[in-house]
């Protein structure tokens, strides 16, 4: 009887310090009990906020240039990516657009936005309904879900073709439920492959310290994650690019006018579906942001 008790007891314990529960796999049989699953396993036990140091090198074919960037990201839907400080060049993404500064000023703005945002980070921190319509607008829905292996690992693949025909994957490794490669159409007609690897737990959070990005199966753009800090409160005018400023604080012990990640505006929906595989050119050089 003792020792019968104490093994009930023993199993209530663990079952405490377990993570939240999620889906069996069995019940994972759509895009919308995946999506809900990813939410329900990392929901609350995160960061909203990431600052990190980006090795980024770009190729175009056998020429290849490395820089530093850094970046700041706020879940959901915001991203600051400093290209080059010593002439404050770098590009904001916004819930639903990109800005591109030159020289501290605004160079150019587009409608767009990012789907690796929105399967590694934003999938975490939102309603799942906000997530299932992001990704319908991004074209991976209406899609199926079927399971596979990826680098060993079992994985739930969600696929889908839009009105054109192109194809668009996102695979997600089924044990950690973490994305591990996505597949999207690129401009011109290419399509884009993005792999997340090199993962790394902080704070009950997984994050892919190494990203490769290849357009038609070659390599354009490897990122390289150092430095990593997480929860730090980032002011709002991070993320405005007619307030561009280098040198803004980034005391951790201050937490005023941080972005509130659960702000609904701008909104995300209600806007014409774009290819969503970002690809551009600056100065000669392929980016992928």
């Amino acid at each position: 009887m003792f020792r019968s008790q104490t093994a009930v007891i023993a199993a209530l314990l663990l079952a405490a310090c377990a993570p939240a529960a999620t889906r069996s796999a069995d019940a994972i049989r759509d895009p919308e009990s995946l999506i809900m699953a990813m939410r329900e396993r990392y929901h609350g036990q995160g960061f909203r906020t990431v600052v990190l140091d980006q090795r980024t090198t770009l190729r175009r074919g056998d020429e290849a240039v490395v820089e530093t960037w850094r970046k700041y990201l706020s879940a959901p839907g915001h991203l600051r990516i400093e290209t080059d400080p010593s002439r404050a060049n770098g590009v904001i993404k916004t819930r639903d657009s990109v800005f591109v500064v030159r020289d501290r000023r605004l160079a150019t703005k587009a409608e767009d936005y990012d789907a690796r945002m929105t399967v590694a980070f934003d999938v975490y921190v939102q309603d799942t309904r906000e997530t299932l319509d992001d990704l319908k607008e991004l074209g991976f829905l209406p899609g199926t879900v079927r399971t596979a292996e990826w680098e060993g690992e079992p994985a739930y693949v969600l696929s889908a073709n839009d009105t054109a025909g192109r194809t668009h994957q996102v695979w997600i490794e089924a044990r950690r439920l973490v994305p591990v490669r996505l597949v999207q159409p690129a401009e011109g007609g290419r399509t884009m492959e993005i792999r997340f690897e090199d993962y790394r737990l902080l704070h009950q959070w997984w994050l892919a310290e190494r990203v490769e990005v290849s357009v038609d199966g070659e390599p354009v753009q490897l990122e390289e994650y150092a430095n990593v800090r997480t929860g730090v409160p980032l002011p709002r005018t991070v993320f405005e690019a007619g307030l561009w400023n280098w040198a803004f604080d980034l005391n951790p012990f201050s937490r005023a006018h941080h972005v509130d990640a659960s702000d609904p505006s701008p909104s995300r929906h209600g806007r014409p579906t774009r290819p969503s595989g970002t690809l551009r050119t600056y100065d000669g050089w392929r980016q992928v942001f």
